[in-house]
């Protein structure tokens, strides 16, 4: 790490009220907050947690997804659990843990994320969202008319629609193909 990712870090600000629109933000600090389900940022230039982190790394796509699951996590009792309608998606990272799961026996759609190493995410019956990230993943859509992106290992299989495939890679322009 070079001397210029040791900032000191100039404040801290919440996240709790924020609507998904406004935490979808490309700004460093808020792709960080958004990767590891953070209810805040910390503020400030070149800071060193920052350092490692690609904005280019990460589809729109994949941000808009990350951006809800924060809102709902950040207070699924008044936000997530309430409207059957809202918490028709269950979230889940495979990085993070149960802990960190919101579904309901009801949800249908699933949006799943996998970590920086081996994940293996499966959709459902319904259209879903998958994120490998990092790592060589098995990814599988299952039915319904999938989202799914991954890295260069990546291991895909489709499901019985067509499934819309996102291969991101480091310092590349994303590559799309529906099977």
């Amino acid at each position: 790490m070079s001397d210029k990712w040791s900032g000191d870090a100039a404040g801290i600000a919440s996240l709790v009220d924020k609507t998904p629109s406004q935490l979808q933000s490309k700004r460093v600090e808020n792709l960080y907050a958004l990767i590891h389900l953070n209810p805040f940022i910390l503020e400030g230039d070149y800071l060193p947690a920052y350092a490692n982190l690609n904005r280019t790394d990460m589809s729109d796509k994949y941000i808009e997804d990350r951006a809800q699951y924060l809102y709902y996590f950040l207070d699924r009792t008044h936000r997530y659990d309430v409207d059957p309608t809202l918490s028709m998606t269950w979230y889940e990272d495979a990085a993070l843990g149960s802990d960190y799961t919101l579904k309901q026996s009801f949800s249908r759609s699933r949006v799943l994320f996998g970590g920086d190493g081996t994940s293996t995410l499966r959709g459902g019956d319904y259209g879903d969202r998958l994120y490998g990230m990092g790592g060589a993943d098995g990814l599988k859509g299952n039915g319904g008319a999938d989202w799914i992106e991954g890295g260069n290992n990546v291991y895909m299989g489709s499901g019985d629609q067509r499934d819309t495939i996102s291969i991101f890679s480091l310092n590349s322009k994303p590559k799309r193909k529906a099977v």
